[in-house]
Parts: structure tokens; C-alpha cells; sequence
């Protein structure tokens, strides 16, 4: 599964940013353009949330909560 880092608490947080970054992890994993349709679809087919659900559920996301 592709790491895609997004701070989801700042301006990176944004739908349009999460869609990108996550299909262009998709590319950079050689996921087909059916996959990837196929996962816009799904993460546009609801609100934010949906998006940000399904997209943890395909890719690993580093909120930008850096704990240490």
C-alpha cells in the first residue's frame, strides 16, 4: 500500500489536495486507470469524511500528527 503524506490539520487537508496526492501515489504504484477511477468514485461519492475514509482504507496517510 502507497504512503502518502497530507497534513489533514492545514491547507494540505483539503479534498482537491487529497484526491491528488492520493492518485498520484496510485500512479507511482502502478495502479491501472480503472483502479484508480474506480477509487475517485468511491471517494467522491460522499462528503469529506467518506473521502478521508476511503482513502485510509486504501493508502497509509500520515495525518501530520507527528507524536514522539
Amino acid at each position: 500500500m502507497p504512503y502518502v503524506k497530507i497534513d489533514l490539520n492545514g491547507p494540505q487537508g483539503n479534498a482537491f489536495v487529497v484526491l491528488g496526492m492520493c492518485t498520484e501515489a496510485a500512479r507511482n504504484a502502478c495502479w491501472t486507470n480503472e483502479e484508480i477511477n474506480s477509487f475517485l468514485d468511491d471517494a467522491k461519492s460522499s462528503d469529506y469524511e467518506h473521502l478521508l475514509e476511503v482513502a485510509r482504507k486504501h493508502f497509509e496517510i500520515d495525518n501530520g500528527d507527528d507524536q514522539y
